[in-house]
C-alpha cells in the first residue's frame, strides 16, 4: 500500500531537523524569505552565527545562480534547504538549455579542483578583469559559493529531451566544529521529492519548529496564491494550532516538529499538516472536533460567539478557538489519528479550500464580522 504524501515526507525527514521545499515559479522576492526561514531554525548560540550568515549568502547566490542560468522558464523550479544542528545543504534544481551544459560542467569541474587558495587567486583576479581563464570560465558567483561552502560543489544534469535538461546543484556547509566532510549528494532522494509533490499538486513542503515567526514568513511566501481571505484566515488558524501544540509538547519532547504540505489544483487548495502530541492531549483534541463537526453553521457561530467574548489570556490558551475558525473558514476539514506508541499519538490535519475566482481582493461578511468582534475586544 502507498503511503499517503504526509507520511512520505514525514518518514523520509524524521532523522533531520528542519526541510523546506518549494517546487514552482520563484521570484526575487523568495530570496529574502528562505533566509528569514532558514534563520528561525539556529540556535541563539555564538557557534551557530558564522554558518547562519554563510547560509544566508548561499541561499541568495544559489537563488542568482539557479536564475542566472535558466534560460527556459522556470516554473518547474526546484529548492530545498536541509538545516540539521547547524549541518546546511541546499539544493536547487532547474531546467536550462542543451547548449548550455557543457560550459556550465566544465566550469563547475574546473572550481573543484582548486585549492582554498587558488580559489581566493581567482575570486580577486575576476574582481580585477571579470574572467577565470580565456575561455571565460566561472562567474563571480560560482567562485564565491565554491569560497563560502568549504565543500566541493556537487552537481548533476538530467536529459529531458533535444532541447532541454534539468540541472541539480548542492551546497553543503558545515558549522564551525563539524570538520567531517559531507558526501557529495547523487540527488536521487531530491529527484524522488519533487517528483512526489509533482504527483501530489504540491508547491510547498516545511518540516521544522512552529513558532510565530515561522508562520508569518511561510504566510509572505503563499499569500499571494491564495484567492480570498478565508484561505489566509485558516492557515493562520491552523498554524496557531500547531503553535499551541508544539508549546505544550516541548516538555514531552525537546524540540517538537511538525509537517506542512501546501498544494494547489485546478479546484482547490489544500493543506495537509502532522504532529505528534501525548494521548491525552490527542484525544481532548479529538473530542472536540468531532463535537464542532456535528454542529451547523448557526450552532458554529454562536459557538464561536461565545469563544471570542471570553478573556484575551483564555483565548490565547484557547486550541476550541483555533479548531472552529478553522471549521468556519475551510470547505472541508478532516483529522486522522495514528498511535505512535507508548504515550504519544501522530496527529494529521487537512484542510481543504475550493477555489474561488475573481475574489482576491474580497473579505465575506461572516469574517467581516468576525473581525468587528475581536476588534470590541
Amino acid at each position: 500500500m502507498k503511503q499517503t504524501a504526509i507520511d512520505f515526507f514525514y518518514r523520509t525527514f524524521a532523522n533531520e531537523q528542519m526541510n523546506f521545499l518549494y517546487k514552482g515559479d520563484f521570484s526575487d522576492e523568495h530570496t529574502d524569505q528562505f533566509i528569514e526561514l532558514n534563520n528561525h531554525q539556529f540556535s541563539a548560540g555564538n557557534e551557530f552565527k558564522i554558518v547562519q550568515r554563510r547560509a544566508a549568502f548561499l541561499i541568495a547566490e544559489c537563488f542568482q545562480n539557479m536564475l542566472r542560468h535558466s534560460e527556459l522558464s522556470n516554473e518547474n523550479s526546484f529548492f530545498h534547504i536541509k538545516n540539521n544542528l547547524g549541518i546546511f545543504s541546499l539544493i536547487s534544481g532547474n531546467t536550462i538549455k542543451n547548449t548550455a551544459v557543457a560550459s556550465l560542467k566544465s566550469q563547475l569541474e574546473e572550481l573543484n579542483h582548486l585549492t582554498s587558495e587558488e580559489l581566493r587567486k581567482v575570486y580577486r583576479k575576476t574582481l580585477e578583469d571579470g574572467e577565470f581563464n580565456a575561455k571565460g570560465g566561472a562567474g563571480l558567483g560560482l567562485i564565491e559559493m565554491a569560497r563560502k561552502t568549504k565543500n566541493k560543489l556537487s552537481f548533476k544534469f538530467y536529459g529531458l529531451d533535444m532541447i532541454k535538461s534539468y540541472f541539480y546543484f548542492q551546497l553543503a556547509l558545515n558549522s564551525v566544529d563539524q570538520m567531517q566532510k559531507q558526501s557529495c549528494s547523487e540527488f536521487d532522494t531530491d529527484r524522488l521529492l519533487k517528483d512526489r509533490m509533482t504527483e501530489e499538486d504540491l508547491f510547498l513542503v516545511y518540516k521544522g519548529i512552529a513558532s510565530t515567526q515561522v508562520t508569518a514568513t511561510l504566510l509572505q511566501i503563499i499569500e499571494n496564491t491564495f484567492e480570498s481571505k478565508r484561505q489566509t484566515i485558516g492557515f493562520t488558524k491552523l498554524m496557531g494550532l500547531l503553535e499551541q501544540f508544539s508549546e505544550e509538547l516541548s516538555s514531552v519532547k525537546k524540540e517538537p516538529s511538525i509537517i506542512v504540505l501546501i498544494g494547489e489544483s485546478t479546484k482547490e487548495y489544500k493543506i495537509e499538516t502532522s504532529c505528534i502530541l501525548s494521548n491525552l492531549q490527542a484525544r481532548k483534541l479529538h473530542r472536540s472536533f468531532c463535537l464542532y463537526e456535528a454542529l451547523d453553521p448557526d450552532a458554529l457561530t454562536n459557538e464561536h460567539l461565545h469563544l471570542i467574548n471570553k478573556d484575551k489570556q483564555e483565548q490565547q490558551n484557547d486550541d476550541n478557538l483555533h479548531l472552529i475558525e478553522m471549521f468556519k473558514n475551510c470547505s472541508n476539514l478532516k483529522i486522522d489519528l495514528r498511535p505512535n506508541g507508548g504515550t504519544q499519538t501522530f496527529v494529521n490535519f487537512t484542510a481543504v479550500f475550493k477555489r474561488e475566482v475573481n475574489s482576491s481582493d474580497s473579505i465575506t461578511d461572516e469574517n467581516q464580522e468576525n473581525q468587528n468582534l475581536h476588534m470590541m475586544n
